[in-house]
Parts: C-alpha cells; structure tokens; sequence
C-alpha cells in the first residue's frame, strides 16, 4: 500500500504557472517517516505566542517572510533547509507525480460550456491527471493487489475529485459549471493487451477505472497537521520557481535564485512519473497544448 500526499502552488499572474504535485511513500513506513520530516520542519517553523507552531509555507519562508518563519534564518541557512528537504523526500519516497500547467494557456483552451476560472480548472485538471499518473504507476508494478491512498490539502474542492473519479460518463455536470470526467482520463494510463498476436489499446471500463485509488477517492487533511503536505507544499514551490524563473521579466528574488532552482529541479525530476506510451485522444491532446512549453509529460 502506497500514501501519496499533494499540494498545488499558482503564480500570482493571470500569464502565471500552476504546479500540482503528490510525493508516494511506503504506507508500512509511514510513521517513521512522517515523524523524520516533523522534526526536520521543527526547526524551520515560527512558534506563535500561544505555543502552537505554524506551518511552512514555503513561499513566504523563501521570501524571509514572517509568516512563513524564514525570518528567523539567513538567505544561505534558508536555501540549505529546502536542499536538505529536497533530497530527503526524494530518498525517503517512492515517486513523485505531478504536472506544471499555464493559466494563460488553461484559459486558450477553455470551452464554450466552462465558465469557471482558469485556475479552478487547472485545479482539477490538474489533480485527476496526477491521479491518473499514480494510477498507471500502480497498474506497472505488476501487483494485482497494489494500492494508493491520495490525500490533499484540505480544501473545498477535493470532493469533486472523488466525484469525477467516480463518474462513468465523460463529464461532470454542476450548476454553472461543467468539468471533464472518469471517462475522459481514460487514455492517461490504459494498457495495451495481447489480441491474435497484436497489441491494441484495451478500453476501460467503470469497474476498472481508477480501480489502484482507495476507494476512487481523493481523501483530505489539514496542512497544518500533516509535515508530508508541507514537503509536497515545498515541492510544488520549487517547480514553479523554476518555470517561473524562464520568464524574461521575472525578478529574481535573491542572486543566483534561477541558478538554485534549476538544482532542486534536476534532484526532483529523477523521481518523478512520466506520462509514457499513450494513444492519441483528446485527453493528451488537451494537457500537451495547457502544460507549461518546457514541462514534459
């Protein structure tokens, strides 16, 4: 059994970056791990006057900010916490799964019928293309018995997720809304079976579809109580500096900042779960024209 836990980070800009990704851990060793990084994060958050210890927000404690407890640690001791965090959740963890989208390039592709945001669609796009992801993983172990858990921050729009894993059709319809659904996704991570000597793409079926997720469910905690969120939290930073940092205007926050992401990048990305062999649909069609142009699926 596998527990993934993921966040999302999104630029300020309407032009911006949205980043969505989820670190897996071994569920045996779970509690180890989870109490390995609370006291790593200990020593990087505030402690509020009640006692009770905030938690890292990875932008603000980049930025020195107080807010984000980084006001307590120099530039240096700041970017040596986040490569220690870095490395340690790719050494603990078992992949990392995610995508890097375009709100600019999300709104191009909007459609007639969605009237909400660019971001909320990147949210939910992006979240069922990573479970999508997570599902393939789990389909190539080979074990017929191997499962994940998928927990995200706690928010008003994880249920939907759940929602849209479960819906047979193409699509979820909601007042004022319309988001694309289980069927859709269908592409992301089906498999090619044997047919008298030739392999064909195998269609999927209710049964089947997104049958290596826990009860098809996208499950929720609250980031203040979960160090494994506040890493994919910092991740999920990391990846959006990085594309960020691409862009001609943008300043950098501190010397040599695209220099420093570009090495976490390159930490990060030998972990991560890649797209692979899939037919043409709609569906890859789609995350290839609303994916960041230097993002590869």
């Amino acid at each position: 059994m596998m527990a993934v836990y993921a966040d999302e980070s999104e630029s300020a800009e309407a032009d911006g970056v949205f980043t969505m990704f989820g670190l897996m851990v071994d569920a045996d060793d779970l509690i180890r791990i989870a109490d390995e990084f609370d006291d790593m994060l200990l020593t990087c958050r505030e402690k509020q006057e009640n006692g009770r210890s905030m938690e890292l927000k990875t932008g603000a404690f980049m930025g020195g900010k107080r807010g984000g407890g980084g006001q307590k640690f120099n530039e240096e001791k700041r970017k040596e916490i986040l490569e220690e965090l870095c490395g340690k959740a790719i050494s603990k963890s078992m992949g990392l799964f995610g995508i890097v989208l375009s709100l600019e390039k999300v709104k191009l592709q909007k459609e007639q019928t969605e009237i909400a945001s660019e971001r909320s669609i990147a949210w939910h796009r992006g979240g069922m293309f990573m479970c999508s992801i997570i599902q393939k993983s789990m389909q190539e172990t080979g074990k017929g018995d191997e499962h994940a858990f998928v927990i995200f921050d706690g928010n008003n729009k994880v249920w939907k997720l759940s929602e849209n894993m479960q819906e047979e059709g193409e699509w979820c319809d909601r007042i004022n809304m319309q988001e694309k659904a289980g069927k859709w996704y269908d592409s992301i991570y089906q498999e090619k079976n044997h047919d008298n000597g030739r392999k064909i793409w195998t269609p999927r079926s209710k049964p089947d579809r997104f049958d290596r997720i826990v009860n098809r469910t996208a499950f929720s905690v609250n980031s203040k109580q979960s160090s494994l969120i506040q890493v994919s939290d910092a991740i999920c930073y990391v990846y959006r500096r990085h594309f960020e940092l691409m862009r001609e205007n943008e300043t950098e926050v501190f010397k040599d900042e695209q220099d420093f992401y570009d090495g976490l990048f390159g930490i990060l990305e030998k972990k991560r779960h890649r797209l692979g062999d899939t037919q043409d649909a709609d569906c890859i069609r789609y995350f290839n024209a609303a994916k960041h142009d230097s993002f590869e699926l």
